[in-house]
């Protein structure tokens, strides 16, 4: 059941912009003292606890900025005032139910904080259309593959470095160009950089305490054991290490992944 609205949502710094269709929405910052006025219809899957917003919170502790909500105002009436907007129709949130219940706990355990939450607004929305806009955003737009993460974070992370120089330069290495850092796998690819890089953290596990599944964990543990055991020793362990695998099974004589 929706509840009312317990006052209106104000957009800040807000301007309006083509949406999609020939539509105009409205793009701007949801003033954090109304984020609690943000309806939730039953379309949305609802709010996690908090111990599930653990990365979200992580994020907002490391100052980073989070990816814009999309909101739905079932009626057009609105005030505007020097690029700030005042919604007047009850607005309903699409897409970034998750975000807004981080960023107001978040809020709730640091008042001070300066948080900026941008969105879209759509306006003069109905229930049928936002649960379809809500499908479109959450079923057909295609994640960002952990793979392309990893590439990304060559430049910073030394482990990763020496991994993605060990399948790319090194041509007496078993996954030679074998190894995927891309969005999808291609032809020859047997094996993802995100696998790759959870065997790096297995290997001196022994040690180094690196055996990780998430990203925001895995890298960083792969790192310190790099300074723990030298970028050369971590080099030469997966180099041995599949080695053995191309000895036991021949991994270089497979074609295609489904054969792998």
């Amino acid at each position: 059941m929706v509840r009312k609205p317990a006052g209106p949502v104000k957009i800040q710094a807000g301007a309006l912009d083509d949406g999609p269709h020939g539509s105009i929405v409205l793009r701007g910052v949801v003033a954090p003292e109304t984020l609690a006025n943000l309806l939730v219809d039953d379309c949305q899957r609802e709010a996690g606890p908090v111990t599930s917003l653990g990365s979200i919170l992580d994020a907002l502790k490391e100052g980073e900025v989070l990816p814009d909500i999309e909101l739905g105002m079932r009626g057009e009436q609105y005030r505007e005032r020097e690029g700030n907007f005042t919604l007047q129709d009850s607005v309903f949130i699409i897409d970034g139910l998750q975000r807004v219940t981080a960023v107001r706990h978040f809020l709730e355990e640091n008042p001070k904080a300066d948080l900026r939450l941008g969105a879209t607004v759509h306006f003069g929305t109905q229930k049928k259309w936002e649960r379809e806009r809500f499908r479109i955003l959450n079923t057909l737009r295609s994640k960002v593959s952990p793979n392309v993460i990893l590439r990304n974070m060559r430049s910073d992370s030394p482990a990763i470095n020496m991994l993605y120089s060990l399948t790319h330069s090194d041509k007496s290495f078993p996954l030679y160009d074998r190894v995927s850092w891309n969005q999808r796998m291609t032809r020859g690819e047997i094996l993802s950089a995100l696998s790759m890089a959870k065997v790096a953290g297995w290997l001196p596990s022994h040690t180094a305490q690196a055996k990780r599944t998430n990203i925001g964990e895995l890298v960083p543990a792969l790192d310190r054991a790099m300074e723990i055991f030298g970028p050369q020793n971590m080099r030469n362990n997966m180099k041995t290490f599949f080695e053995l695998i191309d000895e036991c099974w021949g991994i270089r004589r497979i074609q295609y992944r489904e054969g792998a």
